[in-house]
């Protein structure tokens, strides 16, 4: 598995909540109404996952503070530092996100922190899409 561990600053983003939700929740469907209500929209978004309760937590589709003027009805929002587990992913997100949580929930202490999802331009469901996951750790 591909990663590397950083301390990364706090973040700062523009961001509209999706609600709570759990593991089990279709967030494909998030991700189609966040374009359809911004279709010209082509850069970098982020899925930003906190307040984590149970089995439930809050899931934020964000962008860059500087894409103000891009999309609709977001919000600044800031995800405090943290120390992350930053795994570099290939393929089909459905496919490589849950293998990186095994990876990460079996060979580190996670912190109950935000974690973050990066991606980048492309078809999520290609065999050769590349992402980011950053999930928080225990020092």
């Amino acid at each position: 598995m591909n990663y590397k561990i950083i301390n990364i600053e706090e973040q700062k983003f523009l961001g509209k909540s999706c609600g709570r939700v759990n593991t089990e929740t279709d967030f494909s469907i998030f991700w189609m109404k966040f374009y359809e209500k911004n279709k010209n929209y082509d850069g970098i978004t982020y899925g930003v996952s906190s307040d984590f309760m149970d089995d439930e937590f809050t899931y934020m589709i964000c962008v860059p503070l500087t894409e103000e003027d891009r999309v609709k009805d977001f919000q600044p929002i800031v995800v405090d530092a943290a120390t992350y587990v930053i795994f570099g992913l290939v393929g089909p997100v459905n496919e490589t996100i849950p293998s990186a949580w095994d990876y990460a929930i079996k060979n580190f202490d996670l912190a109950q922190t935000s974690n973050i999802e990066v991606y980048y331009c492309g078809n999520r469901m290609d065999v050769n899409y590349k992402m980011e996951l950053w999930i928080p750790i225990k020092k």
